[in-house]
């Protein structure tokens, strides 16, 4: 009668085999003993600390902007021609103009408030240059993504 509980409530007589042990109706398989123990304690410690390093840190960001007035803008162009972004004041005032070549990325740093943004592409014949004007408010402390694209941004080729 090993491994079963005789009706009397006397403990389990049992040998330390890998055969499943049976309860009533119940069969529990046997727990790993010994070396077969450590792969799984092994496995289940690399499985937390890989789990605990990644949810524990969150990549921190750098930031341009020092001064809490100031607004980031990360400028993308993705296009074949060259732009220039020209901030003005409301009143008019260049306050910053920043020339972007094909398939370049820059960042600006300037003080948050409202503007007059201008935005030109200059592509060749037939679209020539382009430009759009519009007004715009930079929030201090805010961060900008600024993608330059047109219709066919992806499938054009650089310019010579």
């Amino acid at each position: 009668m090993r491994g079963r509980r005789p009706a009397t409530g006397a403990p389990i007589v049992g040998s330390e085999t890998s055969a499943p042990a049976d309860i009533g109706d119940v069969n529990v398989p046997p727990s790993p003993r010994g070396p077969a123990r450590r792969p799984l304690l092994l496995a289940a410690a690399l499985l937390a600390a890989v789990l605990a390093a990644g949810c524990s840190t969150v990549p921190e960001t750098p930031r341009l902007a020092t001064d809490p007035r100031e607004a980031e803008i990360a400028v993308a162009n993705l296009t074949a021609h060259a732009w220039r972004i020209t901030l003005r004041t409301p009143a008019g005032d260049e306050v910053r103009s920043v020339e972007i070549r094909p398939r370049e990325s820059l960042a600006l740093v300037i003080a948050g408030g409202e503007y007059a943004i201008e935005q030109t592409l200059f592509a060749p014949p037939p679209a020539g240059t382009s430009t759009r004007r519009f007004p715009g408010r930079l929030e201090a402390g805010g961060r900008y993504q600024w993608t330059l694209a047109t219709l066919l941004s992806a499938e054009e080729a650089p310019l010579p």
